[in-house]
């Protein structure tokens, strides 16, 4: 995955989780990306699962190829 793309898929994160929850929750959504394991992917197995489904959708966009 490009810096880029996992940019953009930060940023429409935290656009959605302001938009479902409230502008408050900005600052805990950016915590959440924040964290990260020891190899770079994020610590929550929920937005590892969102990131695997963004990168997946994107491939399929670019490439026209089925998700894997």
């Amino acid at each position: 995955m490009t810096q880029t793309m996992q940019e953009q898929f930060e940023q429409a994160y935290l656009g959605e989780m302001a938009r479902m929850m409230g502008s408050g929750v900005r600052k805990a959504a950016q915590r959440n990306l924040d964290h990260k394991r020891p190899d770079g992917t994020y610590n929550d197995p929920m937005l590892r699962l969102a990131l695997w489904a963004w990168e997946a959708s994107r491939q399929t966009l670019v490439a026209g190829a089925p998700c894997a």
